[in-house]
């Protein structure tokens, strides 16, 4: 079990066994290395200690975790291998004991912290939730999480990192976001632009997916039977489907959910190639589920500290937002699976481009996606009734939400038309921001 504790300059802070307040053991002296608090840890039974943002400790930066002998000392570090500028997280260990030590306020943690209490209400509300150690990153917590569905060992053999015979990034050009934008136009002047946002897009895919197993098997042409999970190198023939919305194909590799939908939708395709999967299983639904209502928890205050519910949700957020690329990293790890990230970006693509089809029918005028957000003009000034049903689900998991509305001068717009792509979107969010302050 994990006993965790907060470090100061004059003591060490931990949640009294068996109660439901907080004891502090007094230092002798003010600790510059973590080593210092070894024989202090260990007859606390403590196997996780967060450093008090501000300590002495904190301030002596990465030579608190340097090598002293008698120890095996570890930093994360950037994907390239290089040290963070300051530590984010460590671990320190000796003769096969180890001692976890995490800076709360850096990395994806981030967390608010003015006391103690911050930390290890935080890391408790955690724990409780999610029934897994809170340690390292969120990304670390969100894996684990991951893992603590697929213990068993027929799940084992599906969840395996496996030797693809092909190159791996060709499964992540495959998993392709919508991105689309309209030149903007003088008789939009007076209109008002409406951003809507996806909640989650891609945890919302990640509950309905079906995630390819096993071996991936390189077949030239296209398979007879069903199509299987995999990604496919597709010619398009010929489309119906309307040139002034997002195409549904802008890249040669698809996975089999972006080519069904495309095939449904008015396209025809040549397939010449594709890796496929020997079987598939839901392995990610219940886990992006859990993840979801537990922020759901967090934001609807179901646990009493306020801090502490608000840094557990701001992780849970992280958690979210980082996870699932977990699965596409380039640095190979026991849980990499580019074909489950690159299909979970292909389903919330395909739910995407059905959202945008199914407003369109309703008369709307999209005017740029990025992403999981969508852009229309219109000349109602209501967000709601501007795009007709696009907020009924504004709380659940993959419906939209209110993100901002611009009322369109001619100013923004002559303005707009200059700016490039890249830049576009957030000179646009920033008017709406000046406008809500009443200042433009």
């Amino acid at each position: 079990m994990s006993k965790h504790a907060v470090i100061t300059d004059t003591s060490i802070v931990m949640i009294k066994d068996g109660e439901r307040k907080l004891t502090g053991y007094a230092l002798q002296q003010s600790a510059t290395h973590i080593s210092q608090l070894w024989d202090m840890t260990r007859s606390l039974g403590i196997t996780h200690l967060w450093v008090m943002p501000g300590s002495i400790l904190d301030k002596a930066g990465s030579s608190a975790l340097t090598p002293v002998e008698g120890f095996e000392m570890w930093q994360a570090s950037n994907m390239d291998g290089t040290p963070f500028d300051e530590p984010q997280s460590g671990m320190m260990r000796k003769k096969g004991v180890e001692l976890i030590v995490c800076y709360p306020h850096r990395g994806g943690f981030s967390w608010v912290v003015d006391k103690p209490l911050d930390i290890l209400a935080t890391v408790d509300y955690l724990e409780n939730e999610l029934n897994v150690t809170v340690e390292w990153s969120p990304r670390r917590i969100g894996m684990n999480l991951f893992r603590s569905y697929h213990e068993n060992r027929k799940h084992q053999e599906w969840i395996a990192s496996r030797e693809q015979p092909m190159d791996e990034m060709l499964f992540n050009s495959a998993g392709r976001d919508v991105q689309f934008y309209k030149p903007m136009t003088l008789d939009m002047v007076g209109k008002y632009l409406h951003q809507y946002d996806k909640n989650s897009a891609y945890l919302s895919a990640a509950t309905g997916i079906t995630s390819g197993c096993g071996d991936a098997v390189y077949i030239k042409g296209e398979p007879s039977g069903p199509t299987q999970q995999g990604i496919y190198h597709v010619e398009i023939v010929d489309t119906t489907w309307p040139d002034h919305l997002p195409p549904i194909i802008d890249t040669r590799w698809v996975t089999a959910d972006v080519m069904k939908y495309a095939r449904r939708n008015g396209y025809t395709l040549l397939v010449t190639e594709c890796y496929v999967f020997t079987e598939a299983h839901t392995i990610l639904g219940k886990w992006a589920q859990r993840i979801w209502d537990a922020r759901v928890t967090f934001k609807t205050g179901c646990y009493p500290y306020e801090q502490g519910r608000e840094n557990a949700y701001h992780t849970m957020k992280q958690i979210a937002l980082v996870s699932l690329g977990s699965f596409a990293m380039q640095k190979k790890h026991s849980l990499s699976h580019h074909n489950w990230w690159a299909e979970v970006v292909g389903l919330a693509r395909v739910r995407i481009l059905a959202n945008i089809a199914k407003y369109e029918a309703h008369g709307c005028s999209l005017q740029f996606v990025k992403t999981d957000a969508l852009y229309y003009v219109s000349s109602e000034s209501n967000p709601e009734e501007a795009v007709n049903g696009i907020l009924d689900r504004s709380e659940s998991l993959g419906g939209y939400k209110h993100a901002y509305s611009l009322l369109l001068t001619e100013e923004i717009v002559r303005t707009a038309m200059m700016f490039e792509k890249q830049a576009l979107l957030g000179y646009l969010k920033h008017q709406a921001f000046l406008q809500n302050r009443g200042v433009a």
